[in-house]
């Protein structure tokens, strides 16, 4: 019956996958747990149990989603911004921005509810680009704490392109299949003379216009069969442009007003903000005069005032509308600004002229606006577009990046897209962590790191998480980079727990652990910088006192309690008010850095079991950390299989007061004369159990700390006996 000693001193892999615990042969199993909840490994090798909350007020509805966002400045401007439902709120470090006392600062947005989980945001100075699949882009721009505008995004131009016009009325065909001279029935005037020669897209049918009766009839052959003859409102698209001569009165200057004449009906009111591409130049339409006469202002000048026949000059309607959808995502990228991903162009991206964010004219200098699409075997709708050493697009499908060339930009007529992976970035918002960018695989469950790899002179994507797959398994749904303290990853699950991630590359560091909230499920998450350290800030739903709740809720390295409140007050005081968010609930108590019995918040407030001068009160924060079992080669093989039974447990602790290992509470106060009611100094050092019990493949040690004090552990020394018989 030998006797062995092992020691535990590096915690850096985290809580592990139960896949991996019969993988005594990895490296990382040594350095792994069973169980790490309410705790975090630290870079240097021990764990440390997570901070608590403090209560800092709640979200404008009880009753609807919210979603933080981080914008920051510098480090003393530095503001979460809180939008909800058609409103958007502004919390700094210091509190809620305010218009006067008790009154919050709160501007209005075109975003609901069911809009906030698509949003991606592109900062650049004082002003955030905010992107939405279903709304034109809009900037967001900060003036002074309380006064913040959004306004639509002044493109001048917008990108466009030649999609055709679209309407509101419902056509009738004659007969769904391929076949010539069938009757097309509009319910209201639509069809104009130069529509001879365009086409009627519909699904996947395909018909060309070859007469015109009048506004409401014509006649079309079908070269591509419809799914049926009744085709809705919207529901179709008149493709091409016009099919007639476009006469210019005037090739310029850029800047001036000219007129642009049709030879046949083909002018619509809608047309109005749309280009023509005529005569090597470019003309924006600014008014409707009629059918066949428009006025509009030359961007581009003409080469000449000779009548463009059809096809030789375009109409183009701005690529981003109601009906093809909105930029889903952008990044400000080697002084351009990008955007990507909309409905009816996925693989499309465009990049802003050099300099000029808002200017998307499409040239052919190195200076110009450029568009471009993304060429895969699959399709590759574009998910969100990060500024690296080289622009990076992550899509459904793959992960590409983007430059113009070894060491060139990228410019209108060199833009060079390789696919480096095809492993798919889900719709969760991407962080850069160093020379990194973080993001969540296709399916949700997976975080990947993409980065430039100097050692394999290649990109690569691994897989972050795949020793703590279980982990992530519940679904991702949400990143933020804490970086200071703890180079932290905080994972939002589709559960409502945080997955943390203990990340330091440089150190091999990559420790996965499980945080939970008191019953409470976090929504959104974001993380600002304050003077010395970074502050994360989580949007937690919450039932209490029957009712449901959000809460902001600040992490804090100095709390030791979740959604708490601290208060100080000149002289010891039993009882102490301020809690009506916590209503109802039992409440764990720090007093003059003591521990007290839990009490039940009533009307607001607890009374005391000893009066005290300073209080932290929240909800309890118990941590868990449950070690695996110890696996050593014995006389006659591995320990696994065998009975272990635990003699003793040493471990070693920095600045912590309070601890239970193995259900046996470990004594930190020193007997003494005026002792008992003066507070427990954090101690550092070594602790002893005594813990007896054989079992087969045994000898796991359970740590636990529900005292609203701190606890950090160096190590674990265990002394068990083997039983080989």
């Amino acid at each position: 019956m030998p006797k062995i000693t092992t020691v535990a001193n590096n915690f850096t892999t985290g809580e592990i996958s139960p896949k991996m615990r019969a993988r005594m042969d990895v490296a990382r199993y040594n350095s792994g747990v069973e169980l790490m909840e309410n705790a975090w490994p630290e870079i240097q090798g021990g764990f440390v149990k997570r901070w608590g909350t403090l209560y800092r007020g709640a979200t404008k509805h009880a009753d609807k989603l919210g979603r933080l966002v981080r914008f920051v400045v510098n480090r003393t401007d530095a503001y979460w911004l809180e939008f909800g439902d058609l409103y958007m709120r502004v919390h700094k470090i210091s509190g809620r921005v305010e218009t006067s006392p008790g009154v919050a600062y709160e501007i209005s947005t075109p975003y609901t509810e069911a809009m906030l989980s698509q949003l991606d945001f592109s900062q650049g100075a004082d002003t955030l680009i905010i992107w939405s699949p279903d709304n034109s882009p809009r900037r967001l721009r900060r003036f002074a704490d309380a006064r913040w505008v959004l306004d639509l995004a002044p493109f001048d131009p917008a990108p466009f392109a030649e999609v055709g016009s679209r309407f509101n009325v419902a056509l009738t065909l004659g007969s769904a299949a391929v076949g010539t001279g069938v009757s097309v029935g509009a319910a209201s005037s639509v069809f104009l003379a130069s529509d001879i020669g365009r086409q009627i897209w519909a699904g996947a049918g395909v018909a060309t216009i070859t007469a015109v009766a009048s506004g409401t009839s014509a006649t079309a052959d079908i070269s591509v069969a419809f799914d049926g003859t009744a085709i809705a409102g919207n529901a179709w698209t008149l493709a091409l442009s016009p099919q007639t001569t476009c006469t210019p009165s005037a090739t310029g200057p850029v800047g001036a007003a000219i007129t642009l004449t049709l030879g046949a009906a083909g002018w619509r009111a809608s047309d109005v903000g749309s280009h023509v591409q005529i005569n090597t130049g470019l003309v924006e339409i600014t008014a409707y005069s009629s059918d066949t006469v428009v006025t509009g202002t030359v961007s581009v000048a003409l080469n000449t005032t000779v009548a463009a026949p059809a096809n030789a000059w375009t109409l183009s309607p701005p690529a981003w509308n109601d009906f093809d959808g909105y930029p889903a995502t952008g990044t400000f990228h080697a002084q351009r600004l990008l955007a990507a991903g909309s409905r009816s162009f996925p693989q499309t991206a465009w990049g802003s002229a050099v300099g000029e964010f808002f200017n998307f004219q499409l040239g052919t200098l190195d200076t110009d606006a450029f568009a471009f699409e993304l060429v895969s075997d699959d399709v590759s709708p574009i998910t969100y577009m990060i500024s690296m050493e080289s622009l990076v697009a992550l899509s459904f499908s793959g992960e590409f990046t983007i430059d113009g060339g070894v060491e060139k930009p990228i410019t209108p007529t060199n833009v060079r897209a390789k696919p480096r992976s095809t492993r798919g970035c889900a719709q969760v918002r991407p962080v850069k962590v160093g020379a990194e960018t973080l993001f969540v695989q296709r399916t949700g469950k997976r975080v990947r790191a993409a980065s430039f790899q100097e050692a394999a002179d290649a990109w690569g994507v691994p897989d972050m998480s795949v020793i703590s797959d279980h982990l992530t398994s519940p679904g991702v749904v949400g990143l933020t980079w804490h970086e200071e303290p703890g180079t932290l990853l905080f994972a939002l699950r589709a559960d409502g727990r945080i997955a943390s991630c203990t990340y330091d590359r440089d150190q091999d560091v990559v420790g996965w652990a499980r945080q939970t909230f008191a019953g409470g499920v976090v929504e959104s998450a974001a993380t600002i910088p304050d003077e010395d350290q970074d502050r994360t800030m989580l949007l937690v739903r919450r039932t209490i006192d029957g009712a449901t709740v959000r809460y902001l809720e600040l992490m804090d390295p100095e709390t030791y309690t979740d959604c708490a409140i601290k208060g100080t007050a000149g002289s010891p005081t039993a009882t102490w008010a301020g809690l009506d968010h916590l209503e109802g609930e039992t409440v764990s108590i720090r007093a003059d850095d003591i521990p007290q019995p839990p009490e039940v918040v009533t009307g607001g407030e607890i009374t005391l079991a000893r009066t005290a001068s300073t209080v932290e009160i929240g909800l309890p924060l118990t941590m868990r950390v449950k070690l695996l079992p110890p696996e050593v080669s014995g006389g006659a093989g591995v320990v696994k299989g065998s009975a272990v039974s635990v003699n003793q447990v040493f471990v070693e602790v920095l600045n912590t007061i309070g601890l239970t290992i193995d259900g046996q509470k470990v004594a930190f106060r020193q007997f003494g004369e005026d002792v008992l009611d003066t507070p427990l100094e954090p101690f550092t050092g070594i602790k002893e159990v005594q813990s007896y019990g054989w079992e087969i493949s045994g000898g796991t040690v359970e740590i636990t700390h529900d005292d609203p004090l701190p606890c950090n552990v160096l190590a674990v020394v265990r002394k068990v006996s083997v039983n080989e018989g």
